[in-house]
């Protein structure tokens, strides 16, 4: 802000927030703070921002009934206040609450918000994401909501199949019709880049299931709930149910290949053959296992860069080019490293980084610790899964 008070900055600041905070939305933000004099008189200010600057005319100061002052209890009974006022005047809620305070006041302030509310959840999943809450409050949440029929076009529907399929699982008893479901759970919270958290809501239903030959069709998909939860010898249960039949050999290499990245588990080069036969993996996808396999194990497999109308930006491979041998140089200066990749990658979505961008980040995690290297491609096969 200069002495014009131009608010020009702020849009840009906006977009860049939306997209760090992975909202859907951002059109306002309102943020609290406490006073007292002394321990005493305790207010609460709200002051409020859009795109186009400060909405002064959404500014509220509101006296507190704390006789004394408590953080947690003034900053509930502000969001509270504020929230009711909403509501009763049938006004739109702020996209983003902002507190001044740590995770105490936050845990306060969210169990504030009212159990229905949609927008309440989408802030709990994106707290989760940053670890500033525990699970156990996104899990409540998502039990508590009632789902219904009704035709509201303001309702956030990717979130709503978020709380369905969850409430679906949960409610279930059948190991089977679990098992079913279980892709579905996976391509709806793999799109919001929330798997890796999110597997762990259900993962006490999905290790108890008796792997069968019946179930053998989603066995990637179970693997992939229980290898997120570190549970891998159930996943070798699941791979030895498995018959050798050729339908089943692509099946095969990719729970290999999970099992690969997060264990000592070997991976041939013959595997890695038919884990590349599937039609189903992208260009993208063949390129960077491709690439990492190389990385790994030394052995050299021709043309994983030749993808169609994709990597001909030219620019963008000589910059990585450079990069690779600037990382080269740095030889043991781990700390620089580290700093570099972390600028390389930036603030971007795992699916929008370019395969040479993302071959130049893997090959810096192998000269740090190969564990970096493999902990990175699944995380990215977490978000674009086999």
């Amino acid at each position: 802000i200069n002495r014009r008070n131009t608010f020009e900055w702020v849009k840009d600041s906006f977009s860049s927030l939306k997209e760090k905070l992975n909202l859907p939305n951002l059109e306002r933000i309102e943020a609290f703070d406490i006073s007292h004099n002394q321990g005493n008189q305790v207010t609460a200010s709200c002051v409020c921002f859009n795109e186009n600057g400060p909405d002064k005319k959404n500014y509220r100061s509101m006296n507190l009934t704390l006789e004394k002052n408590d953080d947690y209890l003034a900053l509930s009974e502000a969001v509270r206040r504020r929230i009711k006022n909403l509501r009763d005047n049938n006004k739109a809620f702020p996209d983003l609450l902002i507190i001044d305070g740590g995770k105490g006041q936050l845990n306060s302030v969210v169990k504030e918000l009212e159990k229905n509310d949609l927008k309440k959840i989408n802030i709990t999943e994106t707290l989760l994401e940053l670890g500033l809450i525990d699970l156990s409050y996104l899990a409540d949440f998502y039990k508590d909501y009632k789902l219904d029929n009704d035709n509201d076009n303001k309702k956030n529907i990717t979130l709503e199949n978020r709380i369905s399929i969850y409430q679906e699982i949960r409610k279930t008893a059948s190991q089977e019709k679990i098992v079913k479901l279980i892709p579905k759970f996976i391509d709806i919270f793999s799109k919001q880049g929330f798997l890796n958290k999110a597997s762990t809501l259900i993962y006490d239903k999905v290790k108890v299931i008796t792997p069968k030959q019946n179930l053998v069709a989603e066995s990637l998909d179970v693997c992939l709930i229980l290898i997120l939860n570190k549970d891998l010898d159930k996943c070798k249960e699941w791979l030895n149910v498995i018959n050798y039949k050729d339908d089943y050999k692509i099946l095969m290499a990719k729970i290999k290949f999970y099992l690969f990245l997060n264990s000592d588990i070997s991976f041939s080069l013959d595997e890695l053959e038919i884990l590349l036969e599937d039609k189903k993996l992208s260009s993208k996808q063949k390129n960077i296992i491709v690439k990492y396999y190389e990385l790994m194990t030394d052995e050299k497999i021709s043309n994983y860069w030749k993808t169609p109308n994709d990597l001909n930006r030219v620019s963008s491979v000589i910059t990585n080019v450079k990069l690779d041998e600037y990382l080269k140089s740095l030889d043991n200066q781990i700390g620089e490293m580290i700093l570099l990749l972390n600028l390389i990658h930036g603030d971007q979505n795992f699916i929008n980084l370019h395969e040479t961008t993302i071959f130049t980040i893997i090959k810096g995690l192998i000269n740090i610790d190969p564990e970096y290297a493999n902990q990175y491609v699944f995380e990215y096969l977490t978000k674009d899964t086999l």
